[in-house]
């Protein structure tokens, strides 16, 4: 079914004929005076009703549909394109219904608009994999026209990537509201891409510890760092990275020691420059070791004294993570001291968004709870002991 008929020579939209315009439509469809826009057949005109309200469509007459023609959408699928025709109508916006150019047609097509030239905008609510969102998105750009995709909730399914993403907006759309929403924010220029290249450089802290070790020599104890992409991204919160120890088991498969050791390392530049900032020597590390927990296997990493290379590490099943619960760790009061390349941990994908996320100062516990907190328990849960194997 369609939402426009050739009237009179005219393309109307039937949902926003009156009444009685509708009627005197209706009439002339019966008697075969009402055409399709695409194939300029015979268009017979209905109503449809569902639970969202009333839905006013054209389709062939029975038995008259071409071969091969498809156009079988569902009330909510019109909703949705019509709010947007009407939205971007009302804001001025050169807009057609069910148009197009060349072999193919959208459910919207933008004339000029802060995105370009032009624009296809397409609701797609039945399942579609990412090979045909491909091949329908090259489809319009191969005429200069990229493509808006309003996906319906596990619409889309296999992966979109920055490639197409970068110059054709995708969006899950709620309802017809959220997408006409969508459409006006991406045809204003409020929408943005984010190609996460901002969180190359994402501010971190360090979370260590002060170890005064038997042979004099005062040195830090890596821990984790805890990463804060929310002064990047306010819909974004401060993560805590373990540099002590991570699962043997990622994604579901087991990690291998090259892999766990990548991650344990990927950080420590932050420590590198709180050495530098606060005047204190970086503990030396010794290979990853996996080790198992009740928690399941772990590659567990411990730290030694630079000078008389005692190692240091944590005790008991509460060494394997930290002496409070991350929601609270990431709350400490040490400052900023590196900025580093937060995408691996963060896990994110390049996507749209209908505004910016304004960035957002996480709060911070005070000096005083922090060393009750954390400071005190975690030197009370480390242990010095001479290396198994000698000094290394």
């Amino acid at each position: 079914m369609g939402c426009t008929a050739i009237v009179d020579g005219k393309r109307v939209v039937g949902a926003f004929l009156p009444d009685e315009e509708w009627r005197r439509v209706v009439k002339l469809s019966k008697q075969r005076q009402v055409f399709m826009p695409d194939t300029k057949l015979p268009a017979l005109a209905k109503t449809v009703r569902w639970r969202g309200g009333i839905t006013r469509f054209f389709s062939h007459f029975p038995g008259e549909t071409p071969e091969g023609y498809t156009c079988n959408e569902s009330p909510e699928h019109a909703a949705q394109k019509l709010a947007i025709y009407a939205r971007l109508q009302e804001l001025g916006f050169t807009v057609e219904l069910e148009a197009g150019i060349d072999d193919w047609r959208a459910d919207v097509l933008v004339g000029p608009s802060a995105f370009g030239p032009s624009l296809a905008i397409e609701v797609q609510l039945t399942r579609q994999s990412a090979q045909v969102t491909y091949e329908r998105t090259e489809q319009r750009s191969a005429s200069g026209v990229p493509t808006l995709w309003l996906f319906g909730k596990n619409a889309s399914t296999g992966h979109v990537g920055a490639d197409l993403l970068a110059s054709n907006p995708v969006f899950v759309a709620e309802d017809a509201t959220h997408a006409a929403a969508i459409a006006q924010s991406v045809c204003s220029g409020a929408a943005f891409f984010d190609d996460l290249s901002g969180f190359e450089q994402t501010p971190a802290r360090p979370i260590g510890v002060k170890v005064a070790c038997k042979c004099g020599l005062s040195w830090l104890r890596p821990i984790g760092v805890v990463l804060l992409p929310n002064r990047i991204r306010g819909d974004l919160k401060p993560v805590y990275v373990s540099c002590s120890v991570t699962s043997a088991k990622r994604r579901g498969r087991s990690i291998t020691m090259s892999e766990a050791e990548d991650h344990l390392r990927r950080y420590l530049k932050v420590f590198w420059r709180a050495a530098e900032t606060y005047g204190i020597t970086v503990g030396e590390f010794r290979i990853a070791t996996r080790v198992r927990t009740d928690a399941g296997a772990v590659y567990r990493r411990d730290y030694a004294c630079p000078q008389c290379r005692l190692r240091v590490h944590t005790k008991g099943t509460i060494g394997f993570g930290t002496p409070i619960p991350g929601d609270e760790l990431v709350r400490c009061p040490l400052p900023v001291v590196a900025h580093v390349d937060a995408r691996p941990a963060l896990k994110l994908e390049p996507a749209w968004f209908a505004e910016p996320h304004t960035p957002k100062v996480e709060s911070v516990m005070s000096n005083a709870e922090w060393k009750v907190r954390f400071i005190d328990r975690a030197r009370a849960s480390m242990l010095m002991l001479a290396p198994e194997d000698g000094v290394y």
